[in-house]
């Protein structure tokens, strides 16, 4: 048999160890939370850092969009302005219809 074990009605039973204090047991929350609140630390810098390079990621489509329109316009031989004109017209021709 176990050495600090106890048999009651053929049931062994296996002591639990020594219980620990309400004070080691508010500090071992404290600790948790501790840890917890750090990790979140960690995680909402890597959302920022991540958001961050999804910015410029996107700076960069929208400027690669830019430079293709530019080109277009130069092959088109229009002027910005008759572009802007044109593009008006149309969007209001197609929301009176």
């Amino acid at each position: 048999m176990w050495v600090n074990s106890i048999k009651h009605k053929g049931v062994v039973f296996m002591p639990r160890g020594v219980q620990k204090s309400i004070e080691e047991r508010i500090a071992g929350i404290d600790k948790e939370m501790e840890e917890l609140s750090r990790r979140q630390k960690n995680i909402q810098l890597k959302i920022k850092d991540l958001e961050a390079k999804k910015q410029s990621l996107l700076n960069e489509k929208k400027q690669s969009q830019l430079a293709e329109l530019a080109g277009l316009l130069e092959k088109s031989k229009l002027s910005p302005e008759e572009v802007i004109r044109k593009l008006t017209e149309s969007k209001q021709g197609r929301e009176s219809a």
